[in-house]
């Protein structure tokens, strides 16, 4: 009899997760798989290596491929390097017959999480199953609390920018306000004099107004795709933080290539941009150079929309490009939600908008690239 604990822990971290089963014989692979869909959302099988890389190539992932490793046209063994390469976090289980360390250890070096000699006890695969659907759990877990800190992130980088926005319009109100005030005191407050400091306040007033329905659409939900030009979801992205480049004396350079369009959700991209644009001022910001630029360049090739945006900041080591856009890798506390942006920027390009994001240095400046 299984643990009962164990049984109720599974359901928990199995219920809304995804396994693809690999296995050459029918009947094993057809009795394992019920045993499966009794803990898992999805449950998808295949009959050898090669059937299981199609499949996951077409859902694009599962949470967890368990997989035997004796198969004809493509073993266990070269299906999970391939895997690999493709996610390189990808939960693997090996269901084997080899009793013999060194081919176990062997299998392990090849990426293997956990592994189930054959036959393959009940409780064993139970316990195995628990302890690997508890990793995606707590992972799924990790990263919904790092996508919730990054929001945040986000909405106080946005704040801090409709402040910026909102610092000249609301000095404009007040030096208007006053000066009905100071010409009523002087008793030089004409009718045409009041009409027109009114209009000059309403004018003002209808242009904040147009700034909080611009910010609105940075965190609006969109899911429907369309096919946008780049430039446009690239300006969209440089009125957010048009005041904090003013702010900053950083001057912005546009070299756009004309006509270059993309199909997919245009806020998506505004949203990188954002956060690769405000990294950039933030930077310059800390080690001012002399004569601060961004650089935006647009331009297309094969079929392919190329983006690379270039600071004249501080360069960044190469021993930390690599790292650079990892969840959480900045100098600033994680309390505050920073060292998310980048990270959440690259993985919206790779896994959103099936893109490619790169970072690096170049010509004496730090450049981030996005090709679509």
């Amino acid at each position: 009899m299984s643990d009962t604990s164990m049984i109720d822990k599974l359901k928990k971290y199995a219920s809304h997760a995804s396994v693809l089963y690999v296995e050459d014989i029918a009947d094993v692979r057809e009795d394992t798989a019920a045993i499966l869909r009794k803990f898992f959302k999805v449950v998808d099988t295949a009959e050898n290596g090669a059937l299981a890389l199609d499949a996951y190539g077409k859902r694009g992932d599962y949470d967890i491929v368990i997989t035997d490793i004796k198969m004809p046209e493509m073993d266990g063994v070269a299906m999970a390097t391939k895997i690999r390469q493709i996610n390189p976090e990808q939960v693997l289980v090996m269901m084997t017959a080899f009793y013999d360390y060194q081919d176990i250890r062997a299998l392990f070096d090849s990426g293997f999480d956990k592994f189930l000699i054959k036959p393959v006890n009940l409780d064993n695969l139970l316990a195995v199953l628990s302890d690997v659907s508890g990793k995606v759990y707590r992972r799924k877990e990790s990263l919904m609390s790092n996508l919730l800190a990054a929001r945040l992130s986000a909405m106080n980088e946005v704040l801090v920018n409709v402040a910026h926005h909102w610092r000249q319009p609301l000095n404009i109100v007040g030096l208007n306000v006053q000066e009905i005030v100071d010409s009523f005191n002087h008793g030089e407050l004409t009718k045409e004099h009041m009409n027109e400091v009114v209009d000059s306040t309403m004018q003002t007033i209808q242009s904040m107004s147009k700034t909080i329905d611009k910010f609105r659409q940075y965190f609006k939900h969109d899911t429907s795709e369309s096919c946008y030009s780049a430039d446009e979801a690239v300006n969209d992205a440089v009125y957010i933080v048009k005041d904090a480049l003013l702010a900053n004396g950083i001057e912005l350079i546009r070299d756009f290539e004309p006509g270059c369009m993309i199909t997919g959700k245009q806020a998506d991209l505004s949203n990188v941009i954002v956060e690769i644009l405000c990294n950039a001022i933030e930077a310059i910001a800390n080690k001012p150079p002399t004569r601060p630029f961004i650089k935006i360049r647009i331009a297309s090739q094969d079929g392919w929309v190329f983006i690379a945006i270039s600071n004249n900041g501080p360069l960044i080591h190469d021993k930390l490009l690599t790292r650079i856009s990892e969840p959480y890798y900045s100098s600033k506390t994680i309390q505050s939600g920073a060292g998310l942006g980048l990270y959440f920027a690259r993985m919206t390009v790779e896994q959103q908008m099936d893109g490619v994001f790169n970072c690096g240095n170049a010509d004496g400046c730090v450049e981030f690239s996005i090709s679509l």
